[in-house]
């Protein structure tokens, strides 16, 4: 993960899924949100968020189905989330 500017760039790995428009078991895409707020849909493991604001962020992402139900590992939502602090340029 790089922060420049306020720009975040990534790349996202997860282990047995396949990012896809297909509506298969084991396929989908991921909500990103920041702050809590969903931001878009990634098909993919790139991730660029172009502004993000300055001080505290929360950055997380959620795996769902193409029909957007949410995947779950052991009844919980298969999630991730991270914490960053943005600095004023």
């Amino acid at each position: 993960m790089q922060i420049f500017s306020g720009c975040l760039l990534a790349f996202l790995s997860l282990l047995a899924f396949l990012f896809t428009f297909d509506t298969l078991q084991g396929e989908g895409h991921l909500h990103v949100m920041v702050n809590g707020e969903k931001l878009e849909r990634i098909y993919g493991g790139d991730l660029h968020i172009a502004a993000l604001p300055e001080g505290d962020v929360i950055i997380s992402v959620a795996a769902f189905t193409n029909d957007h139900r949410p995947y779950t590992v052991a009844g919980n939502p298969a999630q991730a989330a991270t914490s960053i602090t943005v600095e004023s340029a």
